[in-house]
């Protein structure tokens, strides 16, 4: 039979356990909505589509995988240019998003996202199979270890959501701006 002070220990542990494991796979999701949105261009009948195959490609990536792929998305010098928009007689859209940084700060994050992997993997591969539902003091120790990993964590959960706020905002501006000039100009060919 668990005493009410282990099922109190134990409900908190497993409490840890969803949280910290949420607050990755909400570390996965930032990354695939700036992966699959920072660069975006076509033709304006196939930009919904080659959104929707953007989307598609990073769906089921690993976080290991999407790290990778974050760095040259976010931090190269310029877009990925496609000069067949010179041979197309219809409305060419691009958008970029790129955070402006130098080599020391990227490096930085580099290893800073490649340990939030390892936390990620830790968790689900060591911790959770070390725990002892039956031990208050492994309980304890497993619910300390958690702390201590969602304080390490959260850092850079939060770089993370401040990058896909800028890219969001970014997005919202370039259409008001686009729609803006559209309106200016069919004005202009009114009058």
């Amino acid at each position: 039979m668990i005493s009410s002070e282990l099922e109190s220990v134990l409900n908190d542990t497993l409490q840890k356990i969803g949280r910290n494991i949420v607050n990755f796979q909400r570390m996965e999701a930032i990354l695939k909505f700036i992966i699959s949105r920072s660069n975006l261009q076509g033709t304006a009948s196939t930009l919904k589509t080659t959104h929707e195959k953007s989307v598609e490609a990073v769906s089921r990536q690993t976080m290991g995988s999407l790290v990778k792929e974050f760095f040259p998305a976010v931090y190269s010098d310029h877009a990925n240019s496609d000069n067949s928009a010179a041979e197309i007689d219809e409305t060419w859209i691009s958008f970029s998003f790129r955070h402006n940084a130098d080599e020391a700060y990227i490096e930085e994050r580099k290893a800073s996202l490649a340990r939030i992997v390892e936390e990620r993997n830790i968790l689900i591969h060591q911790m959770l199979s070390k725990l002892d539902q039956q031990s208050l003091q492994s309980c304890r120790e497993l619910g300390i270890q958690l702390e201590e990993q969602a304080e390490r964590v959260r850092p850079e959960y939060e770089t993370l959501r401040s990058l896909a706020r800028s890219l969001q905002a970014g997005r919202k501006e370039a259409l008001e701006t686009l729609s803006r000039q559209i309106d200016t100009e069919a004005k202009e060919s009114h009058e």
